[in-house]
């Protein structure tokens, strides 16, 4: 009879055991799983920071729809700079524009029309050496600090003449510059004997 209860009693301790045992063992699985979970949040990646491009100025005007200054992304070319100004005028001369050369800032470029006569790089650098020798500036290919080189041409009149040039074209005398508005004849007078056109 002893041996009876003594194994019952044994049998009781036993499930209970394992009853015990098996509660802790789904508890350690459980908590196992919430650790995993919070290091696989943890390790996604983070977004890269985006970094903000410094833009470039460029002036464009000639046979174009809208001469003006156009903020353009670094590594632009010239046809990005045309179609930023709305694209070729009917009278421009493409075949003369190299659409793929690279910009700089503060370039300028100009879009000659058809029948203009072209000027070869030589040209252009002599003409910029007799300007700062004291010679004459020729105001169908002078650049805005050229033209502020004159006598009472400041930066504004300057950017006039440009715009000017860019949307009627070169200047058949110099007395056309006149006709930039703003530009009157006292101006005119000052620097007659400083401008010249070809």
């Amino acid at each position: 009879m002893k041996k009876g209860i003594v194994g019952i009693v044994c049998l009781a301790l036993l499930f209970v055991g394992c009853h015990r045992f098996d509660g802790e063992e789904i508890e350690y699985e459980s908590t196992t799983g919430v650790q995993q979970e919070v290091q696989v949040e943890s390790s996604q990646p983070t977004s890269p920071v985006e970094t903000t491009k410094e833009l470039i100025y460029v002036y464009i005007c000639g046979a174009v729809q809208k001469s003006d200054v156009y903020a353009l992304e670094p590594g632009a070319r010239i046809k990005d700079a045309v179609e930023s100004a709305g694209g070729f005028s009917p009278e421009a001369a493409k075949e003369k524009v190299n659409l793929a050369k690279l910009l700089e800032d503060g370039q300028q470029i100009y879009i000659p029309k058809v029948g203009e006569k072209e000027q070869s790089p030589e040209q252009t650098t002599a003409q910029k050496v007799e300007a700062a020798d004291g010679g004459k500036v020729n105001i169908n290919t002078a650049t805005k600090e050229e033209l502020m080189q004159l006598k009472g041409i400041g930066q504004k009149k300057a950017e006039d003449i440009l715009n000017y040039r860019g949307a009627n074209g070169e200047f058949q005398k110099i007395e056309d510059i006149q006709k930039v508005p703003g530009l009157k004849k006292g101006a005119f007078e000052k620097i007659k004997d400083q401008i010249t056109v070809s």
